[in-house]
């Protein structure tokens, strides 16, 4: 029996460790054994041919609505996610940098959420969060990111793209990889060292501090961002990243330096910054304040 339990005893993750070594598809799998998938499987894979026609800014859209539905990833994005990942890994798709940021978000546990301190860094919840077929949203995610971990290669060369949406993208979806590992720290530190772009820099900077602390080096990455944020003489993205990162690694309250340093800064410059980092797209696209949001991170301690 594929079905057991109700509709939350699936497990894809089980689903995918039967299949036999190689790439997958969602062929790979009977989904109409399992309930409230099998009619959107024709659109899936006609949005994923999509992607290379026409119109692929609107089947990119239509894929994230069919696989990523309100922030829930899909018992049947670790199936798709290869196809994905190799069609952002083609030069001549067009919108390799929405499906990167897909990829990304297929990663986390609702990823729609706009992040606090506690889950900024966050790609999974402790406690189960279910979509509307009843499936449990953690054990698709955990099924997507050992499908990136398995396709980490096809990923370290986008960190060099032309392209700062791509690099960003790639070190956004490559932070959550299963089984974390120093190879990817180590791909993402590399392309930091000649790394220009600000806002690629923010983005490579949260990666390795995500990806740091997936490995249980939770101290190192701490003390790793807070000799970065503080020095004036770090470029700009680093400085921004590292003290994004600092606030998500520690509950502490953020230093003087640090509340002053994230304060000073232009609003256009904060705003430009965050809107092109994969981990808060959708946190300011409808226009809100990311200084009010900022504020909200680490707010001032008032009288008892």
């Amino acid at each position: 029996m594929l079905w057991e339990d109700g509709l939350s005893g699936f497990d894809v993750r089980t689903a995918l460790a039967n299949r036999p070594p190689g790439v997958v598809t969602i062929r790979d799998f009977p989904w109409d054994e399992t309930p409230g998938l099998a009619p959107d499987l024709l659109r899936i894979e006609a949005a994923l041919h999509a992607l290379h026609g026409p119109a692929p800014v609107a089947a990119a859209h239509d894929l994230r609505g069919l696989i990523c539905a309100d922030g829930h990833t899909r018992s049947c994005a670790a199936f798709v996610l290869p196809t994905l990942l190799r069609s952002a890994a083609r030069p001549d798709t067009p919108v390799r940098g929405e499906l990167l940021q897909l990829a990304g978000d297929l990663a986390r546990v609702d990823s729609d959420r706009q992040p606090d301190r506690s889950d900024l860094l966050e790609a999974g919840f402790p406690q189960l969060v279910f979509d509307g077929w009843g499936h449990v949203v953690n054990r698709a995610v955990e099924a997507v990111r050992l499908m990136i971990g398995r396709d980490a290669d096809l990923l370290f060369p986008l960190l060099h793209d032309p392209d700062p949406g791509v690099r960003s993208g790639s070190a956004y979806t490559l932070a959550t990889a299963l089984p974390a590992a120093g190879m990817v720290t180590d791909a993402l530190t590399s392309r930091l060292a000649v790394e220009a772009d600000d806002a690629v820099q923010a983005a490579l900077v949260l990666a390795i501090a995500q990806h740091e602390r997936e490995r249980g080096r939770f101290a190192d990455a701490l003390a790793w961002c807070a000799q970065r944020w503080i020095d004036p003489s770090v470029s700009l993205g680093v400085r921004f990243g590292t003290g994004l990162a600092w606030l998500g690694l520690t509950a502490e309250p953020a230093p003087g330096a640090l509340r002053a340093f994230l304060a000073e800064l232009p609003q256009f410059v904060a705003h430009d910054l965050l809107r092109q980092l994969p981990w808060w797209w959708f946190t300011f696209a409808d226009g809100r304040s990311p200084r009010r949001w900022l504020d909200h991170l680490d707010p001032p301690v008032g009288p008892a």
